[in-house]
């Protein structure tokens, strides 16, 4: 009997985009995370404080797919593998990587603030974090893979305020 697949909890989607910037029209990328009721459901809005999401948000939507189809992400995924931070079976996991100083600035938090509020999402089983030391006693780099968002969604049946997903007309 195949095993019944646990629904996200959330998801994040990443679309390619046409944006109008002044007097013309620009490609890029659309970001967005999708909560689903379930996380609400589960009780685990109630336990998460409005710092650690605003962190998991700041992770989620600076992540990216481990070891993708493009030379760099495979590049970087080898490069993981061979210092023995990743396996094979790490592949296609959402991960983030963003300097501490960096989640403070996206999120408005101190450094301590941040420290704190991912180690309750790792509590909380929302991310897995690997410490990697930078060497030389020069201290270390954070990787968080995101738990409850598996896959990055390719979709485009949300509205996007002020964004287009196909190129205007000429």
């Amino acid at each position: 009997m195949p095993e019944k697949q646990q629904n996200p909890l959330i998801s994040i989607h990443r679309d390619d985009a046409v944006t109008f910037a002044g007097d013309r029209w620009q490609p890029g990328t659309t970001h967005y995370v999708k909560i689903y009721g379930e996380f609400v459901s589960s009780g685990l809005l109630a336990k998460i404080p409005g710092n650690a999401l605003k962190v998991l948000l700041a992770l989620a939507l600076g992540s990216s797919t481990l070891g993708d189809d493009s030379d760099d992400g495979q590049r970087f995924f080898d490069d993981l593998k061979a210092k023995g931070i990743v396996t094979d079976a790490d592949r296609g996991r959402l991960f983030c990587y963003l300097e501490h100083t960096d989640i403070c600035r996206l999120t408005g938090l101190s450094k301590n603030t941040v420290t704190a509020q991912t180690k309750q999402l790792v509590n909380l089983g929302l991310v897995e974090k690997r410490v990697i030391p930078k060497g030389h006693g020069e201290g270390s780099y954070n990787l968080f893979f995101i738990r409850p968002a598996a896959q990055i969604d390719k979709s485009d049946a949300l509205p996007k305020t002020g964004t287009a997903t196909a190129a205007p007309p000429v």
